[in-house]
C-alpha cells in the first residue's frame, strides 16, 4: 500500500520537470552535444574504474545503452525529427493478412 495518498502526483510532477529540463537542454546545440559527450564518456570512465569483472560488465551494458541513446538523439539534432523503426518486409505482410474467425466453443453435455 502506498504511504502517501497522492495517487502518483509527485511522480508526475517530477516527470514533467524532467521533460522541461530535457527540452531546455536539447533546445540548443552546444548543451545538447555536451550532454551527449558526457553521457557516452561516463560509462567509459566506469569501465576503467571498475574493481571487478561484474562491475566492468555493468559498465559495458551502460556504455551500450548510452551509445544507442546518443545515436538516436544525435539523429534528432541533425534532422529535427525522430527516426522511425522500419520492420522487415515479411513482418509487414504478416500484419496485413486477414484474421481468422474464432472457433465456436464446443458444446458439452453432462454425463447422465
Amino acid at each position: 500500500m502506498e504511504i502517501f495518498i497522492d495517487f502518483g502526483l509527485f511522480e508526475l510532477l517530477a516527470a514533467i520537470g524532467l521533460v522541461a529540463l530535457c527540452r531546455t537542454i536539447y533546445a540548443r546545440k552546444f548543451p545538447a552535444i555536451l550532454f551527449l559527450v558526457v553521457s557516452a564518456a561516463a560509462p567509459v570512465v566506469m569501465i576503467f574504474l571498475a574493481a571487478n569483472s561484474r562491475e566492468r560488465w555493468i559498465a559495458v551494458i551502460c556504455l551500450a545503452t548510452a551509445l544507442v541513446n546518443a545515436a538516436a538523439i544525435s539523429a534528432v539534432l541533425q534532422n529535427g525529427g525522430i527516426p522511425r523503426l522500419k520492420f522487415p518486409q515479411f513482418l509487414r505482410r504478416r500484419a496485413a493478412l486477414p484474421q481468422r474467425e474464432p472457433t465456436p466453443p464446443v458444446e458439452t453435455h453432462p454425463i447422465a
